[in-house]
């Protein structure tokens, strides 16, 4: 006889390490602010995997002279520095097919980490 093939996903253990992988893979459309006093502000959209941000928290961005010569704004990235605007994963699938994914508008910290 042939043998069965098994349905990994049917398994109360398979579906749970099947829900935790779609946790870890979930999006977010993020907006990034930092004030940098009298040279201005960096302020961006984008869309990142959350685990990815998460693991930003905390981790120094250097973004350069981006304010003008001899600028150099650099930091440590903080939770307050982000705000998530959506965390609805159809909508933002439907947004990426359109626009794509990744940075929005303006700065993405994830392109600056050191």
């Amino acid at each position: 006889m042939p043998s069965k093939l098994c349905n990994v996903g049917s398994s109360p253990a398979g579906g749970a390490k099947q829900r935790e992988i779609e946790r870890n893979n979930m999006k977010a459309i993020y907006e990034f602010y930092w004030d940098c006093g009298r040279m201005g502000d960096l302020q961006g959209l984008f869309i990142a995997e959350k685990e990815k941000v998460d693991s930003l928290i905390g981790e120094e961005i250097y973004f350069g002279e981006v304010l003008g010569k001899h600028s150099e704004i650099f930091g440590p990235l903080k939770e307050t520095d982000l705000t998530i605007k959506s965390e609805d994963q159809d909508f933002i699938a439907k947004f990426e097919e359109i626009m794509g994914t990744g940075t929005i508008s303006g700065y993405n910290p994830l392109d600056y980490q050191d």
